[in-house]
């Protein structure tokens, strides 16, 4: 019999009504396939982002990494709500859950990098020089995370308040208030709403601040320019040069008047 007769059929031991099953913590005898293959991080934040049901529950509790917890939330918040840009060069790609399955699921990530832009075009590294940048680097994939309307975001949003919750999912909670923003609306969930107009109003100081740089550094260094002290600097030491010369002439000028005499 072809090989090809037996892809999809059931494999004695392997009893998996559901796939998420596999990935279930009391499973682990049953399927230990599947975790070999590493696909259940990827499988339950999708899962999980569609719908919260006890088996999620079940699997965030018994992680006990705090990196694994903070991949899956952000993994979860980002199918959830995000979408690839218009402008994004990255593509989705997607395989089977159970590569011997035919009905298998699909865990589906994004693969690729995008150039990115600085606008501001400096590092502030806490001195009074900024440090340039190129203006272009890569980065992530761009992403625009208005897949749910966010009128629609309430209250009881799992994603949204496991994120606020542990402070995870920055980049993904960020780009739904900039969604917010551009739309002029707030969300149903108010815990949502205090992060996004927390955020703004730093963002907004951040402008302000930026603004005022100049003036700052003037203020620091007596109001006056920093190139201005260095010529003042350099014009005092020119000064104690002469002096120190004219000294020297007078002196010499003295020894030989005193040796003729």
């Amino acid at each position: 019999m072809s090989n090809y007769a037996l892809f999809g059929k059931p494999f004695k031991g392997f009893k998996q009504d559901d796939s998420v099953d596999a990935c279930m913590p009391d499973r682990f005898l049953d399927a230990p396939w599947n975790y070999n293959l590493g696909g259940c991080k990827q499988l339950m934040a999708q899962r999980c982002s569609e719908n919260w049901d006890d088996k999620c529950q079940l699997y965030v509790n018994n992680i006990d990494d705090v990196t694994v917890l903070k991949q899956f939330l952000e993994s979860m918040a980002n199918h959830r709500f995000c979408n690839l840009s218009d402008k994004s060069k990255c593509a989705v790609v997607c395989e089977p859950f159970n590569p011997i399955h035919q009905s298998s699921p699909s865990i589906c990530n994004t693969m690729g990098v995008d150039p990115m832009i600085n606008m501001s075009q400096i590092l502030d590294t806490g001195m009074y020089n900024p440090v340039k940048l190129s203006p272009v680097y890569m980065g992530g994939c761009m992403k625009k995370c208005d897949k749910i309307n966010t009128e629609d975001i309430k209250n009881d949003d799992t994603s949204i308040n496991y994120c606020l919750q542990f402070g995870f999912c920055g980049e993904t909670l960020g780009n739904i208030c900039k969604v917010m923003e551009e739309n002029g609306n707030k969300s149903q969930n108010n815990l949502l709403n205090q992060y996004c107009s927390l955020k703004n109003k730093k963002t907004q100081m951040h402008k302000s601040y930026e603004q005022t740089g100049t003036s700052h550094v003037k203020q620091m260094t007596g109001d006056k320019p920093i190139t201005d002290i260095k010529e003042n600097d350099n014009s005092y030491s020119n000064n104690i040069g002469i002096f120190s010369v004219l000294l020297i002439v007078v002196l010499l000028s003295l020894f030989v008047i005193n040796s003729k005499n």
